[in-house]
Formats: C-alpha cells, structure tokens, sequence
C-alpha cells in the first residue's frame, strides 16, 4: 500500500477538527430544515454558516443542487447511506487505534447538545424524535442533572440532550500520526508529493505528480476532501463537490474544561476536551480551496 500526501501526517484538516465521533449525525446537510433556514444562517452575523461573497456566483450551481438534494425522497436516500456508514463507525474506529497502539486516545462517554432556552425545546425535542427513527437515542437531563456531569457549565440551561452511542479523541493530529507509524509498521509506503492528476489504462491507475514523477496502481482511493474534486474529474466523474471550511479555537489546557464533548442546540457548535486544551468549533464557510481564512485560529 502506498500513501500519498501533499502535506505531513495529519497537517491538513485533521489537524484542527473538533475530535468528535459523531455517530448521531445520520441526517444529511441537505435537508429541508437547512434549506429553509439557510437565510436566517446567513443573515445572523454569529451564525454558523458563511459564503464568501465573491464565492458566491461561483458557488449557486452547487447550492441548486443542494436544495434539490433536500427533497424528500433524496433526503431519506442520504440518510440510509449515511447511516449505513455510521453503524459500526466507533467499533471501527476503536478497532484501528487498538491496531494502531493508541487506544487511549478515544474516549466513548458520549456527549451532551444543551438546549440553552425554553423556547427551542420543541424543535429540539422533534429532532431527537426524528433521530429516533432511525436508532439514535438520546437522553433528556434536566439542568441539575446537567450541571452534574459538567460541573464546569456556568451559562444557565433548561436541560440537555446526553448522546450515549458516541465518542470523541484526546488530540486529531496524534490519531493522524498514530495511523501513520501503523501504516510504515505494517510495510506501507509513504510519499509527499502532490498528485496533479490521475489517468486510467491498461488496466491500472498512474498519479501525475506536480513535480513530473508519477506512480502506478492497480487500485486508488480518493480521500483529498474538497481536493478530490479535480482529481475525480481527470478520471471523468464530474463529482458535485464544493469547499466546505471549519474554524476552530482551542483554549489552553489549564482553562476549565469538561470529561465530555458539550455542545449548542441554538449556537451549533461543540467543545470538546483534549489534551491541548477545550477546542471549540462551529462556523461552516464555503469558499475556493485557495481563499485564505477570514479570521486566524489559535490551537
């Protein structure tokens, strides 16, 4: 086997993500309540959803085709692949890092989705119904019960939502690393290069490096994120993918933190507790691959 990577183990998007094993996300983005708040997202200054302005023209064919994919129909099929994905997603995942000799870096203690006001406990009650029907459960805390398991919670709540069937990881980037050692032990092979292009024939795969190299295979696997997308088109699969951004911040270690992920039903967003410190992320930003972050985020 052999690994390709423009950047070291774990520098890209690994390295920031908010560690989450989020197992109760079986419910597409393309649903029909993100398309009908989509304005109320983009309009809220502190919102969790962005487009770069001068992204924006670029971006509508992909956005038809985004609420397009939130019809019904489209909507249930997105669903059963997601969570056909996510069945044995934490086994997995435990099972790798087990392989890996990092079990130690995930935790499995679930985490809770506060609902801040009174006002949002209908919806939120209505989602964790529709979750229910397809085998999320969730367990309603009220907020001495909440204050109990996240002692360090000082904003008032009317209760939470406790997600038992999910985990998180101490540290992204040494899950990355830890993959990577695994990957050489076990007689992979690793190289940075930057794969320009892929071409098909003969009945194996050559990689056009950028630097005018190129490796061959029987076999490939795309996992570039939104880069993939130029890479799929050289083999002729036109893929609708477009750049979705995460930001992040990661307070330090000595700032009160928490034993499990707690996040926002209003503000959609999530800490999770590592070993750097209490990372914090939410906002989603469509932009070009090459557009620079609007604002910088510290680890």
């Amino acid at each position: 086997m052999v690994l390709v990577d423009r950047d070291p183990p774990g520098r890209g998007t690994s390295f920031g993500n908010a560690g989450h094993v989020a197992t109760e996300s079986v419910l597409p983005l393309a649903s029909p309540e993100v398309v009908r708040g989509a304005l109320g997202y983009l309009i809220d200054r502190d919102g969790a959803l962005r487009i770069r302005p001068a992204y924006a023209l670029r971006i509508l064919p992909w956005l038809v085709r985004f609420a397009w994919a939130a019809r019904p129909h489209a909507f249930a099929r997105g669903v059963a692949a997601i969570s056909s994905l996510q069945a044995t997603a934490l086994a997995d995942l435990t099972e790798l890092l087990a392989l890996a000799g990092a079990p130690g870096l995930l935790h499995t203690g679930g985490h809770l989705v506060l609902v801040e006001r009174a006002d949002s406990l209908a919806a939120s009650r209505a989602e964790i119904a529709q979750l229910a029907g397809h085998g999320v459960h969730a367990d309603w805390l009220g907020a001495a019960e909440v204050k109990a398991l996240a002692p360090e919670l000082a904003a008032p709540v009317e209760g939470a939502w406790h997600y038992c069937g999910t985990g998180h990881v101490d540290d992204p980037y040494a899950v990355s690393l830890a993959f990577d050692r695994a990957l050489r032990a076990a007689g992979g092979e690793v190289f940075r290069a930057e794969i320009a292009a892929i071409e098909e024939g003969g009945g194996c795969f050559t990689a056009r490096c950028a630097d005018g190299s190129a490796i061959e295979a029987t076999h490939v696997v795309l996992a570039c994120g939104a880069w993939s997308k130029p890479l799929a088109a050289s083999l002729g699969y036109p893929v609708p993918l477009d750049t979705e951004r995460g930001y992040h911040v990661t307070l330090p270690a000595a700032f009160p933190s928490f034993r499990i992920p707690v996040a926002s039903f209003e503000r959609k967003a999530i800490m999770t507790p590592m070993t750097a410190g209490l990372r914090m992320t939410n906002t989603v930003e469509f932009g070009a691959c090459d557009c620079r972050p609007i604002r910088t985020a510290g680890r």
